[in-house]
């Protein structure tokens, strides 16, 4: 019997190997011709963003230019009945930015009545937090309202986001439009350790078992001239301190409900909303008493041409002074009273130009002066 050489014994490892090799990947081969054969699914990102000058009459508010938040969104087809969507805002803190991740969620709609959704949305309470989102150039004013500006908000006092499950759909009326959204999510929390504190939706888990329930049902007539939205919302907050806080971490520091309503209309050249908004706290701290509070703003324009556009609003919060919600995050009442005049240079663009009179319950009364220049690149 002849004996194999080492080139021998090598050569037939090799071949051996590749055989093996082959084998292995005959059934990727078609999984590869499918990747080669699909189109490249590109995500195109919209741009929102601004720029602005303010002037105020507090001293400790030196005038200057500002960059606004810097928008990035984008919707997408992922199947046949899949929408996913991002939004991802970097915005101006102690000299520098941030980035926030403002909305993420996957959507399943199955037809117009029933879609179902999971991630972080708006929160459907009002219809200024449903429609006016992270862009300026969606809204006429400068600003929101204050109470429902977004939860780092000097004024902020509501969940504007949350984190969950958002089942939405209409069903068409006779005479109209009837739409529901319904949310459960996250409830939020406060770290009480914190020297300035905010309402935290707790992005990748919650403190306790407690969970955040939203209804709004709104209602709008075939011509579309008006509508009238109402909802309600239950909302257990807890303490997320991990040291430091007034309670352990995960204990209930308010039970709260909110119900409220909004209106608006239009009518020839003339716009208005209205909010309004009832608080209920169940303290679990403190004297660990119940309050009521109440926020509520009116805002009306008038559409001078197809350029100009001059707004007013009227914004204010009332709550009892021993509400520890409000002395927990640091809050307290205030009227806002906004004049502004919007330019439209195109549809991708505008300059607003918003007085601000803010008047806390305590304290001077301060005017706030901005020109802004928002812009979307779609």
């Amino acid at each position: 019997m002849k004996i194999a050489s080492r080139n021998e014994l090598l050569e037939m490892s090799v071949m051996t190997k590749l055989k093996t090799a082959k084998i292995l990947m005959m059934p990727l081969v078609p999984l590869a011709m499918a990747l080669a054969s699909t189109p490249a699914l590109a995500v195109d990102f919209g741009i929102f963003s601004d720029v602005s000058y303010s002037s105020s009459t507090d001293d400790e508010m030196p005038d200057g230019f500002a960059l606004g938040q810097f928008d990035l969104f984008a919707s997408h087809q992922i199947g046949e009945n899949t929408r996913g969507f991002v939004e991802f805002v970097f915005e101006g803190e102690g000299g520098g930015f941030v980035v926030d991740l403002e909305r993420l969620s996957v959507q399943y709609s199955f037809d117009e009545r029933f879609s179902l959704a999971a991630g972080r949305f708006h929160t459907p309470i009002g219809y200024w937090n449903n429609v006016y989102h992270h862009g300026a150039l969606l809204q006429d004013t400068v600003t929101r309202p204050s109470f429902i500006d977004f939860e780092d908000g000097a004024d902020a006092i509501l969940p504007m986001h949350t984190v969950g499950l958002f089942a939405t759909g209409s069903f068409e009326t006779g005479t109209g439009q009837i739409g529901y959204e319904f949310m459960i999510g996250n409830g939020a929390s406060i770290d009480t350790s914190a020297t300035e504190r905010q309402l935290d939706m707790n992005n990748v888990g919650d403190p306790d078992n407690s969970k955040a329930f939203v209804l709004r049902v709104n209602y709008a007539p075939e011509n579309g001239t008006w509508g009238l939205g109402v909802f309600g919302m239950r909302n257990s907050i807890s303490e997320s301190a991990e040291v430091g806080g007034v309670l352990p971490r995960g204990e209930t520091l308010v039970d709260q409900t909110i119900f409220g309503f909004d209106v608006r209309g239009e009518y020839q050249n003339f716009d208005a909303l209205a909010e309004v908004y009832v608080i209920n706290n169940d303290n679990k701290v403190g004297l660990a008493e119940k309050h009521q509070a109440r926020a509520a703003f009116l805002q009306a324009g008038y559409r001078i041409d197809p350029k100009w556009k001059a707004v007013v609003r009227t914004e204010t919060v009332q709550s009892d002074d021993d509400d520890d919600y409000f002395l927990l995050l640091g809050r307290q009442d205030h009227d806002h009273r906004v004049v502004a005049v919007r330019y439209d240079i195109d549809d991708s663009s505008a300059l607003k130009l918003q007085l601000d009179r803010a008047i806390p319950e305590t304290g001077s009364a301060e005017n706030t002066y901005t020109l802004q220049w928002s812009f979307l690149i779609p």
